[in-house]
């Protein structure tokens, strides 16, 4: 075995010596510098939804909404409502409160997932638009 490292090259040895060196400071960094938050995909995701939970959510607009919910604009703009506008900062801070009180409780349903916002739209005559 003494014989195979002497017939290696100088270079070819150190860049071994130096690979086998950044293995073990690569595992010892994970092991014991890097939090549990990092290693570990539950905590990543915990503190994922948490963070995003606490951002402040901000509202697109009327037009961005029409993009993916045309059909519901439609109802909207001609329906009893038409002229009717609200505070989006209001509607947003009532459905982050609830978001995040959803985040916080165990689901209850299986049909629902934790985060989620369902909204429905009705008609004029009161019967939820699909």
């Amino acid at each position: 075995m003494g014989n195979f490292f002497k017939k290696l090259p100088e270079q070819a040895v150190r860049i071994v010596v130096l690979f086998v060196v950044l293995a073990v400071v690569l595992l010892l960094v994970r092991q014991f510098i890097l939090p549990p938050s990092l290693k570990d995909p539950v905590l990543q995701k915990a503190s994922a939804t948490e963070r995003e939970a606490a951002r402040e959510i901000k509202y697109a607009g009327a037009q961005i909404c029409t993009g993916c919910h045309e059909k519901q604009h439609d109802v909207k703009a001609s329906g009893y409502h038409r002229d009717l506008t609200c505070d989006p900062a209001t509607v947003l801070r009532k459905s982050t409160r609830k978001i995040r009180r959803r985040l916080n409780r165990p689901r209850r349903r299986s049909g629902t997932t934790a985060g989620t916002v369902t909204l429905t739209f009705f008609t004029a005559d009161g019967i939820p638009s699909d």
